[in-house]
């Protein structure tokens, strides 16, 4: 959970994957939930599919409790994302390479790209 100390609330880590993923321009994130049974109770996971990523949750949890599994499955999906998208920003930042040659005469300037 993260507090949102403008809005004086919670912010669950599934709204902030949706709003992350939103302001990325990135799919909208779709949870699925799966089960299986052990002994007499049932156990839960969750897995968010973000375009061509799929994170699941890390536990299996009781079905009282699956909302924790969606918000732990986001937590994970927002970690790798957000290391991956600063990653992103940095390179981009980094566009544009200037060599700067010279010699006793003249210099001269070149411009290289990434490719």
């Amino acid at each position: 959970m993260f507090y949102d100390h403008a809005a004086a609330r919670y912010v669950s880590y599934q709204e902030r994957l949706t709003n992350f993923c939103f302001n990325w321009g990135l799919p909208s994130p779709r949870w699925y939930r799966c089960s299986e049974q052990r002994g007499r109770r049932t156990a839960w996971s969750s897995l968010v599919g973000i375009g061509r990523f799929a994170f699941s949750c890390r536990f299996w949890f009781d079905v009282n409790y699956i909302k924790n599994a969606d918000d732990d499955a986001a937590e994970l999906a927002l970690g790798y994302l957000e290391s991956r998208c600063q990653f992103w920003r940095r390179s981009s930042q980094r566009r544009f390479r200037i060599l700067v040659g010279y010699s006793r005469t003249s210099y001269s300037v070149f411009l290289f790209t990434r490719t």
